[in-house]
């Protein structure tokens, strides 16, 4: 039988999701990473819009990390995510995304974009001379649709500290009153949460690690005010626990 394929970005939180629940449930796939504004055309051939991850199981094409693991838990059921209280769940991975994933990417876009050998090291360090040098070549492009796709402005950089501010303290609160966001036990929520927070922890098994050049910059020394707050320290237990 042939591996499951998953087009993915290696640096990107929301791709974590989906490789994260296939290594969960001990699924070997092969892993096809894109130049992320030059994925576009691909990614079209393949699914109905340009977003990554995508992941390709035979005749099974799966778009969002989301459906991605609806997909998983449908097809390989042994070590299930979702819990038997799942009313409440695709709600919470909704708000997961809308108020941690995406404010989150766009923050830390708008303080890398400026540093291209930095934004080459999170795309590129699985990827080979050739599309190395394309990226050298094509990167002042690259950088432009980046900032238009996702607000990276000075403007949208500040909002989106505002929105993680606020949504962190949300969710300690949450996590005052229970061990895991839903249920008795770790589920996809629980995989969820911690892979769109992770850039905020950065643990030891997550596959990517923040370059030396990154500590004590700016956004690093934002990242840090958080660093005891209940929602990082529950990161760091899930990654610790659960995480191949």
């Amino acid at each position: 039988m042939t591996a499951p394929v998953l087009y993915e970005f290696p640096h990107s939180h929301f791709c974590e999701v989906a490789r994260w629940a296939l290594e969960y449930k001990g699924i070997e796939y092969r892993s096809v990473c894109l130049l992320p504004g030059f994925h576009v055309q691909k990614m079209k051939r393949l699914a109905t819009d340009s977003s990554v991850p995508v992941l390709v199981d035979g005749g099974d094409v799966i778009q969002g990390s989301a459906r991605i693991v609806d997909y998983l838990e449908q097809v390989h059921p042994d070590r299930p995510l979702t819990p038997a209280d799942a009313g409440a769940v695709e709600e919470l991975e909704r708000e997961i995304a809308e108020t941690i994933g995406v404010p989150l990417r766009r923050l830390c876009y708008y303080h890398l974009l400026p540093h291209a050998d930095l934004v080459r090291y999170f795309f590129m360090h699985r990827a080979g001379r050739l599309a190395n040098l394309a990226f050298r070549m094509t990167y002042g492009v690259l950088r432009k649709k980046i900032t238009e796709i996702y607000d990276c402005t000075e403007s949208g950089a500040e909002s989106a500290k505002v929105e993680l501010a606020r949504a962190i303290d949300a969710f300690d609160r949450r996590l005052a009153e229970r061990p895991f966001l839903v249920g008795d036990g770790f589920s996809r929520v629980d995989l969820t949460f911690a892979s769109l927070l992770v850039f905020l922890v950065m643990p030891p098994e997550y596959p990517v690690n923040w370059p030396r050049e990154l500590a004590g910059n700016e956004l690093a020394q934002w990242f840090d005010t958080f660093r005891d707050s209940r929602s990082c320290r529950q990161v760091e237990f899930l990654y610790a626990n659960y995480r191949r």
